[in-house]
């Protein structure tokens, strides 16, 4: 039967031989038969492409593609890098991507949300506001400490005067003292006088 088959297919083709080898055994059962001898193969092997050239054609033809739609050009330069193949490539691949627009890529290709700058005018406010408040607070500092040492000097100043006029004071009561004790001894040497004097009239 296998040598009807270049007489029946007169040019080439591929044709899947489907089915099973089944014969009947002894015992009236179905046994399946397989004897590779029994038949001849034609053994054809074709070689794809590699790994490289793989990457060179997806890059290619993906280059094809930028020329007729350049605006999508932006959106799909990390994954035209990434086929490149030369040192580096998947570096700047990556760092291509995390250039793409969030919307643009998929929820599985987003990676971790990159920090993004501050505003230069938002910083400089908040400086600013910081200093000001700084300075704020070093003022209310500054008038708290010269309220305090304005009420201490006011209280220095208060006992110093409270001392000067007790001082004063007992200054004048010892000078009253002392005019009632010079009182007191000029009465005594008046009435030892006048007592000597009436002591003269009666004797002579």
């Amino acid at each position: 039967m296998l040598d009807l088959i270049p007489k029946i297919y007169d040019s080439e083709r591929q044709v899947r031989l489907m089915g099973e080898d089944v014969t009947v055994g002894l015992d009236g059962q179905p046994e399946l038969v397989n004897d590779l001898s029994q038949a001849r193969f034609d053994i054809r092997v074709d070689v794809g492409p590699s790994y490289t050239t793989q990457r060179i054609e997806s890059a290619t033809a993906m280059l094809d593609y930028a020329k007729s739609d350049p605006a999508a050009m932006p959106f799909m330069r990390d994954v035209f890098v990434e086929q490149m193949d030369w040192p580096g490539a998947r570096q700047l691949a990556e760092r291509l991507k995390r250039t793409i627009p969030p919307q643009v890529l998929g929820p599985d290709e987003q990676g971790e949300p990159v920090a993004q700058m501050p505003d230069p005018q938002v910083v400089m406010a908040q400086q600013r506001m910081q200093f000001d408040q700084q300075a704020q607070q070093l003022k209310l500092q500054m008038e708290q400490q010269k309220t305090a040492q304005e009420m201490q000097l006011e209280a220095q100043t208060s006992q110093q005067k409270l001392q000067l006029e007790a001082t004063a004071l007992e200054r004048k009561q010892q000078i009253a003292d002392q005019r009632l004790e010079m009182e007191r001894k000029k009465f005594e040497l008046e009435q030892a006088a006048l007592a000597q004097k009436l002591q003269l009239r009666a004797v002579g």
